[in-house]
């Protein structure tokens, strides 16, 4: 089992509101999959087994979709987390092997086949058992699979590649073969694929190894299915903002869509809709009581008034050109604006600390020249020298010379010279002409802010 994190008497309390819960076993399959994912992400997925045991199979496959996908930074391609993956194994199995062999053979079964491939090699027992050739001579076929950590299950050899949540594996793989056999074969056999050894390279082909081919199968799968639900891959909304902030608005005629938004919208209109599962019969009173759970959750603050768009206004403005304008304005007025004014800034800015004005010189030049490449966010670093001579300025121009701009209420702040503390999500999208007026008024004061 993983270690166990510590939880404040707040998500406990939160925790136990929920599931005590009346007719919890009929309200949670009625809870959108994304909420269940923030009560998750919240309390903890360690605690929350109880409640990830009463969810469908099209529930949790959403979740996983959410929650077993990672990136290192914003922005950048996910992927997939196995060790994320044998957590939730652990936590099925901490509510029953059972339940837990009963939630894997209601998975996508090439998900729990690329999932446990990362955690074990699988071999045909007969195929690593010592055997005698006809010559008398005893050949030891022990080293295909070393067994430093290995078991025996319905006939299989299973050898991790990793320690961490073996027994867990080992204990619902167990529970599989015995609840549902045809299901266990399945996945014995597709993980039997992926423990062979690498093709030998010959340099007449660039194909991925059978581990990685999976991945990218259960990725794309994945990616098919936020599809439906408006999801954009990152490397699409990279392509679509880098358009964005290349184009200009024309005033003549009326500008060419987005490729990355028109050819994302042809496929949304071309996508099937799926016929939605029938639902388990729902006590009278169950109504109730989810709304009341969905009432607990926004007392505690994971249901929070969604967010303004970044754009307002008619039908007509909420088109994807218009949205790419918004960007485009975004990138100009704001990113681009508070960048080079801030250039403008340090070029006449002196301070008597030799180490803070080198500080400074390395942020102008880096600055510089990533306002000529068109993305001034990638000198963010460098922008913590502001921090040694104005905290809420360093915190304000964060947020705005970033990819996504914000209006951070240190910019408020200082204009308004408050000396309040400032949280570090005390931020508003942009969204109006005013914000943007504000953002200038606070990049003209900046000298005077950073002088006193």
């Amino acid at each position: 089992m993983s270690k166990p994190v510590r939880r404040t008497d707040d998500q406990r309390a939160l925790l136990d509101r929920i599931l005590n819960t009346p007719h919890l076993a009929q309200v949670v399959p009625q809870l959108p999959p994304e909420l269940l994912h923030r009560i998750i992400q919240h309390c903890g997925l360690e605690d929350c087994g109880a409640l990830v045991a009463l969810t469908t199979p099209e529930q949790l496959a959403r979740i996983f979709d959410l929650d077993l996908w990672r990136a290192v930074r914003p922005g950048v391609d996910e992927r997939f987390d196995a060790a994320r993956f044998g957590q939730w194994l652990e936590v099925l199995v901490e509510e029953g092997a059972a339940i837990a062999a009963q939630k894997l053979a209601e998975m996508d079964v090439d998900l729990v086949i690329a999932g446990l491939a990362r955690h074990l090699r699988v071999f045909d027992s007969a195929a690593v058992a010592p055997y005698m050739t006809t010559d008398g001579e005893l050949i030891d076929a022990s080293h295909v699979a070393h067994d430093d950590i290995a078991c025996e299950i319905g006939g299989y050899r299973l050898v991790a590649r990793r320690a961490d949540s073996w027994d867990a594996i080992v204990e619902v793989l167990t529970a599989l073969g015995t609840e549902h056999p045809a299901c266990f074969h399945r996945v014995m056999h597709g993980c039997r694929r992926l423990s062979n050894s690498r093709p030998e390279i010959d340099g007449l082909d660039n194909l991925l190894a059978d581990g990685e081919q999976v991945i990218f199968d259960v990725a794309f799968d994945r990616e098919r299915r936020r599809d439906v639900q408006g999801f954009v891959t990152p490397a699409q909304a990279r392509a679509f903002l880098q358009m964005s902030r290349q184009r200009r608005p024309r005033v003549d005629s009326e500008p060419a869509a987005n490729p990355i938004a028109r050819a994302y919208l042809r496929a949304a209109e071309e996508m099937p809709e799926t016929p939605p599962a029938a639902a388990e019969p729902v006590p009278e009173n169950a109504g109730e009581a989810v709304a009341a759970v969905v009432e607990v959750l926004r007392d505690a603050g994971i249901l929070d008034a969604p967010p303004r768009a970044l754009l307002t206004g008619s039908q007509e403005a909420a088109s994807p050109v218009a949205r790419q304008v918004g960007w485009t304005v975004l990138h100009d007025d704001v990113v681009m604006y508070a960048a080079e004014r801030l250039i403008d800034v340090l070029k006449g800015f002196q301070c008597h600390d030799r180490d803070i004005q080198a500080g400074l010189n390395r942020l102008r030049i880096e600055l510089t020249k990533s306002c000529r490449a068109g993305a001034p966010w990638l000198a963010r670093n460098a922008i913590e020298v502001i921090a040694s001579l104005d905290l809420p300025a360093w915190a304000a121009l964060l947020g705005l010379i970033d990819e996504c701009p914000v209006l951070h209420a240190a910019v408020r702040g200082s204009l308004d010279r408050q000396t309040r503390a400032i949280g570090a999500s005390d931020f508003e999208f942009i969204a109006l002409n005013s914000q943007i007026a504000t953002v200038h008024e606070f990049m003209h004061s900046l000298l005077d802010t950073l002088s006193r």
